[in-house]
């Protein structure tokens, strides 16, 4: 689309040269947030965590608060909220930790 913009401003070859540089300027651009929602989705879709279960991801132990488009927000044991990007979540382990263990945990 902007090639052919480009080329009707421009004219000619010039201006599908300048109009295709400008389509993979943007589509560089967009690649990290379009891949991030697409695994967003994919995490809505598969559901390998919910809400409120005990996670450890990417090496951030704690509670999943929700699971957006972009990010997955995890509470820590000491209130911290992290946001984990969710390109980043599908490529790593993913690890649940069972409700036995976090009773137990939460008593000490």
């Amino acid at each position: 689309m902007v090639a052919s913009i480009a080329g009707a401003v421009g004219g000619g070859v010039a201006g599908v040269a300048v109009g295709g540089f400008l389509g993979i300027v943007i589509g560089f651009a967009v690649q990290q947030v379009l891949g991030q929602a697409v695994a967003g989705l994919f995490l809505l879709l598969a559901r390998p965590f919910k809400i409120h279960d005990h996670v450890n991801l990417l090496g951030e132990d704690g509670i999943v608060n929700d699971v957006a488009i972009l990010f997955t927000e995890v509470i820590k044991s000491d209130g911290t909220k992290v946001l984990i990007p969710n390109n980043s979540i599908i490529g790593n382990k993913i690890y649940l930790l069972p409700k036995q263990q976090l009773q137990q945990q939460q008593q000490k």
